[in-house]
């Protein structure tokens, strides 16, 4: 589509230069002051758009933030509060769903940050559209189906870890216990990474359609 728009503006160039074989010079003076007009409109809505990126950026940070390293680390101390020193099946249990409910709020609050971003730049994209007929762009959405269904999964892998017979009857069910509550936790922040990565990529890819609109326009107002 880009190299579309591309030949199609070339062409409204190409045939307005045409128009002008032969005429006199005040014509050729008036398509160079619209020329002027458009690229001082261009600028100042690259102004704006400079505000706009700014608000994106801090937006991008506070989200990023939510997936910082350190959180995790306090999420996982107050899920283990919930076995209460006793490392029991059933505390195990409870454990494991604080953990579940705890990362779960972590990812709808990104997600909720992640619609913010999406309506800012929703906003910028709408005017590059109206003014300046740049391509209209569809956004993909920031989900974390595929984290929530893991999650889901280390559910039902504690329930049938804490419904085994052996499990529940053996002498060293703690020590049991421990191993397994490790390991759901190393489990847990492989999934809490992989979401972190996810929203990296859907951050850097957002704004990215419509910047590179932007430098093909401004380079077809150059030429």
């Amino acid at each position: 589509r880009s190299c579309t728009q591309k030949l199609e503006a070339n062409q409204l160039q190409l045939n307005e230069l045409a128009s002008l074989a032969g005429k006199s010079r005040e014509l050729t003076m008036k398509l160079w002051q619209k020329v002027s007009e458009e690229k001082e409109a261009y600028n100042n809505a690259l102004t704006e758009y400079k505000v706009q990126r700014t608000a994106f950026n801090q937006k991008r940070n506070a989200l990023m933030d939510v997936f910082n390293p350190t959180k995790l680390d306090v999420v996982c101390s107050r899920s283990l509060q919930a076995i209460n020193d006793s490392w029991t099946t059933p505390g195990l249990t409870r454990g494991m769903r604080e953990l579940i409910k705890l990362v779960t709020d972590e990812f709808n609050s990104v997600s909720m940050a992640g619609e913010d971003v999406l309506r800012l730049m929703e906003g910028v994209y709408n005017t590059f559209h109206q003014r300046f007929k740049f391509e209209k762009m569809d956004f993909p959405t920031l989900d974390f189906n595929g984290p929530r269904a893991k999650l889901a999964a280390l559910v039902f892998e504690t329930e049938q870890f804490c419904k085994d017979p052996v499990n529940i009857m053996m002498t060293e069910k703690r020590y049991m216990v421990r191993k397994f509550w490790r390991m759901l936790v190393d489990q847990a922040r492989r999934i809490f990474n992989e979401a972190r990565s996810d929203t990296e990529r859907w951050l850097a890819a957002v704004p990215l359609p419509l910047e590179t609109q932007i430098k093909d326009h401004k380079a077809q107002l150059q030429a």
